[in-house]
């Protein structure tokens, strides 16, 4: 489900995608009742349809929003609107880890920094019991104090 500019999902209005992932299609949106930038990410059909999947996705969704993490992103809200089920999270400006992997301006000290965020990521996935099977690397965002 593609979302072109001024598409509305509940608050969140959209000017303009961000990405497309494995569960779904990333954008940018702007939150209409607090004034801010968020992250919406709209799952993917097969998750939203199938009453299983939907129930893993939101369980784990509930478990993350409760995480307080400096390398875990921030969730805010989730919802569904016409059969579209989205997560709206903080949205991080940044290069990402995997354009950085890409152009190969990624040196030795800069990989084991990442792989050390990565661990403690995973970490606090498991002792709040949340069982991430792919720690996602490839929408690791390079904050400019990281660069």
């Amino acid at each position: 489900m593609f979302l072109g500019p001024g598409t509305r999902l509940g608050q969140y209005e959209v000017p303009s995608p961000l990405g497309v992932s494995g569960m779904g299609e990333m954008y940018r949106a702007r939150d209409a009742r607090l004034g801010r930038d968020v992250a919406l990410k709209v799952i993917i059909e097969a998750t939203a349809m199938d009453a299983q999947r939907r129930a893993r996705f939101e369980q784990k969704e509930h478990a993350i929003a409760a995480l307080n993490h400096p390398n875990i992103v921030a969730v805010h809200d989730f919802g569904e609107q016409d059969g579209s089920l989205f997560i709206v999270t903080e949205l991080i400006e940044g290069e990402s880890l995997r354009t950085r992997i890409e152009c190969g301006h990624l040196g030795s000290r800069e990989t084991l920094h990442f792989r050390d965020q990565s661990e403690r990521k995973s970490r606090c996935f498991r002792a709040c019991g949340v069982v991430a099977s792919v720690v996602i690397r490839v929408f690791a965002l390079l904050e400019p104090s990281d660069e």
